[in-house]
């Protein structure tokens, strides 16, 4: 095992350019202070009729059978497919915001108590974690800046 450490200072990140606020949430996947808004993708929902009937013919066959496997790599081809549908449209949505802005102001959602909740799948399947990593990832890249609120 080989381990590498260095000192690299990133220079802080002094605010610039054009400032907007983004709210999230469920029926508008997110609303802008500019005026857009954008509705949520429901990735897991449309899936989970098709995860169903694939979980169903997982359970029908015998524990530990190659039949068994083979089913459970659709399962988790599916999984995948959703998984994957989501983040590439979380990374188109966040270079289309990115694009003309200097700053973005966020509120520092619970997203933990969030899942819990009573909406908690469809927290989950909007990944509002994601989207923000995502464009905390994009930001920095081309040097802007990601504002947490504090919750009140």
């Amino acid at each position: 095992m080989l381990t590498l450490q260095w000192d690299v200072s990133v220079p802080t990140l002094m605010p610039h350019g054009e400032g907007i606020g983004i709210d999230v949430g469920l029926t508008n996947f997110l609303a802008t202070s500019n005026g857009l808004l954008v509705k949520r993708q429901r990735f897991f929902k449309d899936a989970e009729r098709k995860l169903k009937l694939l979980q169903q013919r997982v359970c029908r066959k015998k524990l530990g059978s190659n039949n068994w496997r083979k089913a459970q790599k659709k399962v988790a081809k599916l999984h995948e497919y959703v998984a994957n549908s989501r983040k590439d449209w979380h990374r188109k949505l966040s270079h289309q915001i990115c694009q003309n802005v200097g700053m973005i102001f966020v509120e520092d959602l619970n997203l933990i108590g969030h899942s819990w909740a009573m909406l908690g799948k469809h927290c989950l399947d909007a990944s509002w974690g994601q989207f923000f990593t995502i464009k905390r990832a994009n930001l920095f890249e081309i040097w802007r800046v990601l504002s947490k609120g504090k919750r009140s």
